[in-house]
C-alpha cells in the first residue's frame, strides 16, 4: 500500500494536505478560486484526483475520487483544536484510525466524528477499490464562534463536543447514516460544470447542505425515529444488490424490469437510486464496465476480437467496435496494437 506521511494540519487544512501529496506524487497543483486540485498519476491510480476547498468561517473539504492499484495510506499528525469531520462515501470505503479509535466508514455510509485526535491520524483507502469520498472537516474553535445563534439545536451528545472546544480526547463517532440525498449532493459535484466563483458557491452550497442533512439523520436517530433508517439502508443494499448483478452478467445482463424484479424494488426507485449512487444511467453503467471488461479481455490477448464481443454481451462486432471507440478513442484492432507494443 501507498504510505505518505504528511506533516500536521492546521486550520483550513485540506488545502495543506493537498499541496502535501501533490509533492509526494510531484504533481501539480491547479489553483481556482478556492478550490485547489491534483491529478493522482495513473501508475498509481486510475481516474485519480483529489480536489480541496478551503470555504473559511472554519469550514473546508476534501474529495478522493479514483481506484489506488494499491491502495493508499496517508499518514498525518493534528494540530491545534480537532475538528468535526463529516465523510461521505459515494464509492468504495475509507479506514480511519486515531488516536486510541478506528472506524471504517462503509460504501453509500455518512459519518460523523468528533475527536480527529491530536497526535495523529490515518486514512486508508483499500486496492482496487473505486473510491468517491468527501471529508469535510468543521474548525469548531472558528465556526461556532462565527456564528450569531445563542442555541445551536444538536443532540447532547454532539453538543458536549462542541462545548469542549480544546478537548480532543472527548471523542464523538455516529454511523447509522446510510442517505441517498447526502450521496447525490457529492455526485453533483462532480456533475457540475461550473468554474471559478461559480464552482465555488456550489460547492460551499453543497459542502453546507451535507452537513445539515447528516446532522439532521443524526437527530432523528437520538429521536428514536430508527424506520426511517432502516429503509435507507435497505434502499441502498438493493441499489448494490444490482450493481453487483449487472457486473457478474455483462454477456446477458437482465432488463430493466427483470434486475428491479430481483433485487425486490420497482422500476422508478432503482433507476433513480441508480444514477444518485453512480452518477449516471443503468444502461451508461452497463456500457462502460463492458468496455472496461473488453480493454482486459484484449491486453490478455487470448481472445480475437469477435470473442472479446461476444463475451460483454455484444453480438454485433462492428457495434461492439464503435462502443469501443467512444471508450477509450481507438479501435479494438489499434487497441491490441498499442497494448501488445507496450509489453514488448
Amino acid at each position: 500500500m501507498e504510505r505518505i506521511n504528511l506533516i500536521p494540519l492546521r486550520k483550513s487544512g485540506t488545502h495543506h494536505l493537498l499541496e502535501q501529496v501533490a509533492r509526494q506524487f510531484d504533481t501539480k497543483v491547479e489553483k481556482e478560486c478556492r478550490r485547489l486540485k491534483t491529478n493522482i498519476p495513473s501508475a498509481i491510480a486510475k481516474d485519480g484526483e483529489i480536489m480541496a476547498y478551503d470555504l473559511g468561517g472554519g469550514l473546508d473539504a476534501i474529495i478522493f475520487k479514483g481506484k489506488f492499484y494499491e491502495g493508499l495510506e496517508l499518514m498525518m499528525q493534528g494540530s491545534g483544536s480537532a475538528p468535526i469531520a463529516f465523510y461521505t462515501m459515494a464509492r468504495g470505503s475509507v479506514k480511519v484510525s486515531t488516536r486510541g479509535d478506528a472506524f471504517t466508514v462503509a460504501p453509500l455510509q455518512g459519518t460523523i466524528h468528533g475527536g480527529f485526535g491530536q497526535k495523529n491520524q490515518s486514512l486508508s483507502f483499500r486496492p482496487d477499490e473505486e473510491i468517491l469520498c468527501m471529508i469535510i472537516l468543521l474548525h469548531k474553535e472558528v465556526f461556532f464562534k462565527s456564528i450569531d445563534c445563542d442555541q445551536l439545536n444538536i443532540p447532547e451528545g454532539l453538543m458536549s463536543v462542541v462545548n469542549n472546544l480544546n478537548d480532543v480526547d472527548n471523542n464523538f463517532l455516529f454511523q447509522d447514516i446510510f442517505h441517498l440525498p447526502a450521496i447525490n449532493a457529492l455526485n453533483e459535484i462532480f456533475l457540475q460544470e461550473h468554474s471559478g466563483l461559480l464552482n465555488s458557491t456550489f460547492v460551499a452550497a453543497k459542502v453546507h447542505e451535507t452537513i445539515f442533512l447528516l446532522l439532521n439523520e443524526y437527530k432523528r436517530f437520538e429521536a428514536k425515529d430508527n424506520s426511517r433508517f432502516v429503509r435507507e439502508q435497505v434502499k441502498l443494499e438493493k441499489i448494490n444488490n444490482a450493481e453487483n448483478i449487472l457486473v457478474s452478467h455483462l454477456d446477458s445482463p437482465p432488463t430493466i424490469p427483470e434486475l428491479a424484479r430481483m433485487v425486490g424494488t420497482n422500476q422508478q426507485s432503482l433507476k433513480q437510486g441508480f444514477r444518485q449512487y453512480y452518477g449516471e444511467t443503468i444502461k451508461q453503467y452497463l456500457t462502460d464496465k463492458r468496455m472496461e471488461q473488453a480493454g482486459i479481455l484484449i491486453r490478455a490477448g487470448t481472445l480475437s476480437i469477435r470473442e472479446v464481443s461476444e463475451a460483454v454481451g455484444y453480438n454485433s462486432p462492428g457495434y461492439f467496435s464503435r462502443k469501443f471507440r467512444e471508450k477509450y478513442g481507438v479501435s479494438p484492432k489499434d487497441f491490441v496494437s498499442r497494448s501488445a507494443t507496450k509489453t514488448v
